[in-house]
């Protein structure tokens, strides 16, 4: 099995871990150690503001995209828009971002979903086997989206498969139901639009850069409210611009089938189909996981794609 060794994704998040740490009370968010690991609590035990969610949304992508929160271009919706601007796609949002490490722990019955670097020193997804980028590290740090904090077992075992010191993990814990978790969920616009694209076989190394803005969806309700408002923004509100090397005909043929509204699904609430019966959570559909409107623009020819709802 080959691997491609790109250093410092780790090391580029932990400068934002350092400066979560100093301004934690500013930012509203705890500090705290399990089994020496260090632990940030974002909108558990702690209001997990707007500004940390925008540190933490950073965070996810290695520090190789700018969050930014800015004035909502359409006057008759209320409240910011989180911009994302990404300059190595694929490292930023595919490898760092994605929230594919599901996190569990049979004895606490424990479950949860991480993103950020800690994935590429973990590198046992597929995704690693496709485009490389694993990571020799001597930190890891990622991002637990949960309204708990991992039982002690969990976070030594973490410290193991990422193959670091328990004193050189650090976690970020966000409940998805805070206002850091809103924002957390609204920058991943690019990188739903990535995993649509890699999901049609597009070889999603073609886009060189990428920028999405998405309105912050309600918080509160509890933690499927919170998150359903948030997806449905991305999936009804969301526009994604691609910037994309080689032919044209191939981003004309993959452009119609990007958008959300692709899926048999588009149009109904993202609440009921998150919504968990007695047996298990219905996922949402993965056609279903991407942005309104998006635009791929071929930065050698000067053509542009567009399709949107």
């Amino acid at each position: 099995m080959s691997t491609k060794e790109v250093p410092g994704l780790n090391d580029r998040a932990l400068v934002s871990v350092d400066e979560m740490l100093r301004c934690s009370a500013e930012l509203g968010v705890k500090r705290g150690s399990v089994v020496g690991a260090r632990i940030l609590d974002a909108g558990n035990e702690s209001l997990g503001g707007l500004h940390a969610g925008v540190l933490i949304a950073q965070m996810a992508m290695a520090n190789l995209g700018k969050v930014s929160l800015l004035p909502n271009p359409d006057p008759t919706q209320l409240g910011p828009v989180v911009a994302v601007n990404v300059t190595h796609p694929v490292a930023a949002c595919v490898i760092c971002q994605h929230d594919g490490w599901l996190i569990e722990d049979e004895e606490s019955d424990y479950k949860a979903r991480g993103s950020g670097p800690f994935r590429a020193a973990y590198g046992k997804e597929e995704l690693y086997d496709i485009f490389g980028f694993r990571e020799r590290t001597g930190v890891a740090v990622g991002v637990i989206e949960t309204n708990t904090t991992p039982p002690k077992q969990l976070v030594h075992q973490l410290s193991i498969m990422c193959s670091v010191e328990q004193h050189h993990l650090a976690l970020i814990c966000v409940n998805p139901s805070s206002l850091a978790g809103s924002v957390l969920t609204a920058s991943r616009t690019v990188e739903w639009a990535l995993m649509k694209l890699h999901s049609m076989n597009f070889n999603i190394k073609r886009i060189v850069s990428a920028y999405g803005v998405c309105p912050l969806g309600a918080v509160g309700g509890g933690m499927i409210r919170s998150v359903a408002n948030a997806y449905d923004q991305l999936i009804y509100n969301s526009q994604v611009t691609l910037y994309a090397t080689g032919d044209d005909e191939t981003l004309a043929s993959v452009i119609t089938q990007l958008p959300s509204n692709t899926s048999s699904m588009f149009g109904q609430r993202s609440e009921s189909l998150l919504s968990i019966d007695s047996s298990t959570a219905q996922t949402l559909d993965p056609a279903l996981r991407s942005p309104a409107k998006i635009c791929i623009q071929n930065i050698e020819t000067g053509n542009m794609h567009v399709q949107n709802n």
